[in-house]
């Protein structure tokens, strides 16, 4: 099966051929039978967001005409959202404890 961007569209509808190598793959990878081909869409749009941040080359990959397309295909990382809220966070640390020094010091000094 050729998944390059470049061959014709694979058509997976129950019975083709295509269909049948993707369950013939699935079952060599021991990927649950609950696990449907639309899912790779998900994971894949979502890897690829992650691993390359470029929200336009994703929608190229999958063949979207729009971005907004392709963010119902993208989702979050939970501790991506979370790695970036501390780094707001220590950004923020700094300046909020200089602040509060300098408080400390004008009360004491009235």
């Amino acid at each position: 099966m050729d998944l390059s961007l470049e061959a014709s569209p694979i058509r997976l509808y129950h019975g083709s051929r295509g269909f049948e190598e993707w369950l013939e793959a699935k079952r060599l990878a021991g990927i649950p039978e609950s696990v449907v081909l639309y899912c790779t869409r998900h994971r894949f749009s979502t890897d690829a967001m992650e691993g390359t941040g470029n929200v336009m080359a994703v929608m190229d990959a999958m063949g979207h005409g729009s971005v907004n397309t392709t963010r119902i295909y993208t989702h979050s990382n939970v501790q991506q959202i979370r790695e970036a809220i501390e780094r707001r966070n220590q950004l923020f640390a700094a300046p909020v404890a200089a602040v509060q020094k300098l408080a400390t010091k004008v009360a004491t000094v009235a």
